[in-house]
């Protein structure tokens, strides 16, 4: 039934709704265009109510600030102070996003990365990522401009928990992104996964593109040249659609999502990662 016949038709003037943020704005126009009132529940997007509001509209639920005011006051204590936010690509991320980076660091929290916007994703795409076994050599020869570099390697373990196909390829989606210099300065830059420092490093790298099926799991070992020190943060890549070069497999990285690992003992967590 379109709004035309519940508005128009059956004389409706009342709507509640819904529970999505993108379609709740809909609605907000809908409401001020046939002036009647909308009840927006139980959409959190605060823009429905702020920057978007129409006085058609009224809020009969909490915001996405009543959630991360409430979610960042045990987490700072129980859980930590350094975060980095995961959202969807559409309006209810916009909103959650503003609402904890506000929420959080008011509370004494630091986000440690720009926040990553999720696309959407084939229905039953469900992934599990684990990086471990970060570690550092020296190489044997200098960088171009003559100073000392390191080979870091590390694994990164996929594992499809969804019912549909992942096409995945680690050498042109992830790299080291910040290095520990041995004087304690950081820095940024793209170290991508090279054949050569795998080799170096003593063995057989697997940089083929490939799929992982439902239910199956693979591990990957990955090597890649940089400055003289260790890796304090590996990096991936999940959206490979938005590189400059239309989604094809690039010769370095990144492209756009950047999900990070900080290599750095978690003294907080324990156990076995839960399945999704």
């Amino acid at each position: 039934m379109s709004k035309e016949d519940v508005i128009e038709v059956e004389g409706v003037e009342v709507l509640i709704g819904a529970p999505s943020s993108g379609v709740t704005l809909g609605l907000v126009d809908i409401a001020a265009e046939y002036d009647v009132v909308l009840f927006a529940a139980p959409a959190a997007a605060s823009s429905i109510t702020g920057e978007f509001f129409k006085p058609t509209t009224f809020r009969a639920c909490r915001n996405s600030y009543h959630d991360w005011y409430a979610l960042g006051s045990w987490a700072i204590d129980n859980v930590g102070t350094k975060y980095i936010e995961l959202a969807p690509d559409y309006e209810f991320g916009y909103s959650s996003v503003l609402a904890a980076e506000v929420a959080f660091k008011e509370l004494g929290a630091e986000f440690v990365g720009d926040a990553i916007y999720t696309p959407v994703q084939p229905s039953g795409l469900q992934l599990r990522f684990r990086v471990s076994s970060i570690s550092d050599l020296p190489a044997a020869e200098p960088d171009a401009s003559g100073q000392p570099q390191s080979i870091f390697t590390w694994e990164f373990e996929v594992k499809n928990v969804g019912s549909v196909e992942y096409d995945i390829f680690p050498a042109g989606q992830m790299y080291v992104s910040t290095i520990t210099l041995p004087g304690g300065m950081e820095v940024d830059n793209v170290w991508g996964a090279s054949i050569a420092a795998a080799e170096e490093a003593g063995f057989t790298p697997n940089y083929e593109l490939t799929d992982i099926q439902p239910g199956e799991t693979k591990t990957f070992t990955l090597a890649a040249y940089g400055p003289r020190g260790t890796a304090r943060r590996v990096s991936y890549v999940l959206d490979v659609t938005a590189r400059d070069d239309g989604g094809g497999i690039p010769t370095i990285v990144p492209g756009q999502n950047i999900v990070s690992w900080i290599n750095e003992v978690n003294t907080i967590c324990t156990g076995d990662i839960a399945e999704p």
